[in-house]
């Protein structure tokens, strides 16, 4: 039994969408999505060329995830194809157990559709099920649609990195972004 409950939904534009946790036997899959969804933004944390996971070691990453008590990787897929991802890091020690980050990320053909708000919503509903009651994030401050899901989620924003990333010589500042699970 999954740490999610897998469901489906139907998309703004009419598609179906199945949220459901990833397992070992998706990392193939993930390793393709990765390498494609890396290279159609330069919003997440590392570039395609910076992605260099085998098949293998994505095989150990699931693995490890479905292991752990605190940590969680969702996949949204459309005509079961992976088309967006969150992964929920948590933390092992007693006294930050409560917490953890999440990164998250959409094939930029389904953008605006609603997989986002799906994704996070199968993420809070793990963190109530779960105890977390502090979910994390880091967003780059020039990223608007990413930020105004997040604040309609509940997000608030509770400091800035300056300078958290470098692209092409630019830096980038970050949004360091909070949500109390009541």
């Amino acid at each position: 039994m999954g740490k999610i409950k897998t469901k489906d939904y139907t998309l703004k534009d009419g598609l179906r969408c199945n949220i459901a946790e990833l397992t070992a036997e998706d990392a193939a899959e993930m390793v393709e999505y990765m390498k494609q969804v890396t290279g159609e933004t330069d919003k997440l944390a590392y570039g395609p060329e910076e992605f260099t996971m085998t098949v293998e070691q994505e095989t150990e990453f699931l693995e490890s995830q479905v292991q752990s008590k605190h940590s969680v990787m969702i996949a949204a897929r459309v005509e079961g194809k992976i088309v967006g991802c969150l992964g929920f890091q948590g933390s092992n020690r007693k006294r930050t157990e409560h917490t953890g980050i999440f990164g998250i990320s959409v094939m930029k053909e389904y953008w605006g559709i609603g997989i986002g708000k799906l994704l996070l919503e199968s993420l809070i509903s793990f963190a109530e099920d779960t105890g977390v009651t502090k979910i994390n994030l880091k967003v780059r401050t020039d990223n608007i649609q990413a930020i105004a899901l997040y604040e309609k989620m509940g997000f608030q924003i509770e400091g800035r990195e300056r300078w958290g990333i470098k692209i092409d010589g630019v830096y980038y500042d970050f949004y360091l972004m909070g949500l109390i699970v009541d």
